[in-house]
């Protein structure tokens, strides 16, 4: 693994942590926005809060 491809990994792997804890404190009435579509930046309101997070963390 070139050392290219170890900062990329350890960047996601932070990420994914910030992830984590940010969506493991979200109240249980708070509302939460996905993309529909990767490229894009436009948010819609997500209809299953669980759903979301289980999606985001995999």
């Amino acid at each position: 693994m070139s050392d290219l491809q170890k900062a990329i990994l350890d960047k996601q792997i932070q990420e994914s942590k910030v992830l984590n804890a940010e969506l493991s404190h979200l109240k249980p009435t708070t509302a939460l926005y996905e993309r529909q579509v990767p490229s894009s930046n436009i948010f819609f309101l997500a209809k299953d809060n669980e759903a979301v997070k289980a999606k985001s963390l995999s």
